[in-house]
């Protein structure tokens, strides 16, 4: 139990209050990620548009595969933070279904990530996400993203 109350006071501390008082918001709008699952799907490539402090949106194009997110920082992303993020994302496997002739019936993915984004200030970006899929494959899914900031 006390371990327990240690976790939480840490999980609190990293980030509701590094958050809350942290004024070092991110200047560069682009980042370029390599991604494994996600909106590229298995293996591929991300770009990532800050539209605002709070909103960014990605597009991901992978091994047969493409994508699309949404994702929603409730506290402004900020450098040198642990940033926590939800959203939207979408990813389809159809050109590998059509390619082998299988017939999925899991294609497309939409699901709702809810997921960790460090930003180092040399415009390095780290993120994992995990999340419920919404339609297609009753599944998690998840992603993890390095990438850098431009």
């Amino acid at each position: 139990m006390k371990n327990s109350i240690s976790i939480l006071s840490c999980i609190v501390h990293l980030f509701f209050l590094n958050n809350l008082f942290a004024q070092d918001l991110i200047t560069e709008k682009n980042t370029i990620s390599g991604s494994i699952l996600g909106t590229s799907s298995y293996a591929g490539v991300t770009y990532e548009r800050m539209i605002t402090d709070e909103f960014v949106g990605e597009i991901g194009i992978g091994l047969l595969s493409v994508g699309l997110g949404v994702t929603y920082y409730p506290w402004k992303i900020k450098e040198n933070h642990i940033n926590f993020y939800t959203g939207l994302k979408y990813g389809s496997r159809n050109v590998i279904t059509k390619l082998l002739l299988i017939n999925d019936k899991k294609d497309p993915v939409f699901y709702l990530p809810f997921g960790l984004n460090y930003s180092a200030n040399e415009g390095m970006n780290l993120a994992l996400d995990f999340g419920p899929s919404l339609y297609g494959s009753r599944s998690i899914f998840g992603n993890i993203r390095v990438g850098f900031r431009f």
